[in-house]
């Protein structure tokens, strides 16, 4: 599948969207819509909500409206391989009023509304990955993986949170990788849930987690360090949260609801001992082009669909394992697992499972 067969088949999943909400138009203006329909990057800070140029959609035409500045980006680098299939219409940055003429002349008379009155809507239209996202996908999930895992493998004692994240950025953005996320701890600091890095150098463990993004799917992925010998308390955690994972996995399948899913998993931790574990952070959910799009909680009444990107990130005292997923009818497809790291062997529900384990330096 080309990228331009690719937009095709989004483009008619929104104007199915447009039929059935009896609408003429969609005007498409977050940064994760207009990237998930076009491929196109939409930002221009990293944590842009909102994106640099709008999308409209009606059920004959696409047309993209962007100021002066952004223009000739979008135009020569970002949608060059949609040039056929989106007209695009510019204005100067510091003309409002011109911008609103362009817009009324597009929109006036249809009835329309903005892709934030259908948010919901089109977190259901994204779900499933098209053939050319996940081959996308599962390129980024290797290559976050193992940089991810190359920057692990070659810390030593004494090296600052500050220092891994400026190891793990610059191996990114030389790969083409967005790292729009990196939380990094060392020893007393893995008491926090979100460890942004600090100044604090590496003693005995550490855990590096990263969501990084490329044509707009964001990837998410953690990995543990240990300087010598893991302590016993550490390694009885970890096969504890490795078998959550696996339980995650194993449940990750088209069709599943995942309120339902969320309940078992609570389940999953009385039956280990730590009941109450899962309150301290969020379990994950379905992800894509946001790193999380819909968190998972007893009350979500959202199905599990075919090519649904996933990603789980159970936690006990300050261990957590985190892959990004894609589900299948045959089982959970792992795209953070290069084959190229140490990985326990967990046995369960009949099967072998591979879990990332603890890398020693």
């Amino acid at each position: 599948m080309t990228r331009k067969e690719d937009f095709g088949v989004k483009v008619q999943r929104v104007r199915d969207l447009i039929s059935e909400k009896k609408l003429d138009a969609v005007v498409i203006q977050s940064q994760a819509n207009f990237t998930w329909l076009t491929g196109a990057r939409s930002f221009i800070g990293l944590a842009s909500v909102v994106a640099c140029a709008t999308v409209i959609v009606d059920l004959k035409d696409v047309t993209v409206v962007v100021n002066s500045i952004e223009h000739l980006r979008i135009a020569e680098e970002e949608l060059k391989p949609l040039s056929e299939v989106i007209e695009i219409k510019s204005f100067p940055w510091y003309d409002d009023k011109s911008q609103e003429a362009i817009l009324n002349k597009l929109l006036g008379g249809k009835k329309h509304v903005a892709d934030g009155a259908l948010a919901a809507e089109f977190t259901t239209i994204r779900a499933e990955l098209t053939e050319y996202e996940a081959d996308s996908y599962r390129k980024t999930g290797v290559e976050t993986a193992g940089i991810l895992e190359d920057v692990i493998k070659s810390l030593a004692k004494g090296v600052t949170e500050f220092e891994v994240a400026g190891m793990l950025s610059n191996k990114y953005w030389a790969a083409g990788i967005e790292p729009i996320t990196m939380l990094i701890a060392f020893d007393k600091r893995l008491r926090y849930k979100h460890p942004l890095p600090a100044n604090n150098s590496l003693v005995d463990f550490g855990m590096l987690s990263v969501c990084t993004r490329r044509e707009g799917l964001v990837v998410s992925a953690t990995r543990h360090v240990a300087v010598g010998d893991v302590l016993p308390e550490i390694e009885k955690i970890y096969n504890n949260v490795a078998g959550l994972e696996v339980f995650l996995m194993e449940n990750s399948k088209p069709g599943k609801n995942i309120g339902e899913l969320f309940s078992e998993l609570q389940g999953e931790y009385k039956e280990i001992g730590y009941e109450d574990e899962w309150q301290m952070h969020h379990q994950g959910g379905t992800a894509g082009y946001l790193a999380r799009d819909i968190r998972a909680y007893t009350n979500t009444t959202a199905n599990i669909v075919n090519n649904h990107a996933l990603a789980w990130n159970p936690s006990i005292k300050g261990i957590k394992l985190e892959e990004t997923l894609i589900a299948k009818e045959t089982g959970a497809e792992v795209i953070t697992h290069t084959g190229k790291f140490i990985y326990k062997t967990i046995n369960m529900y009949g099967k072998e499972f591979l879990i990332p384990d603890i890398i020693r330096v």
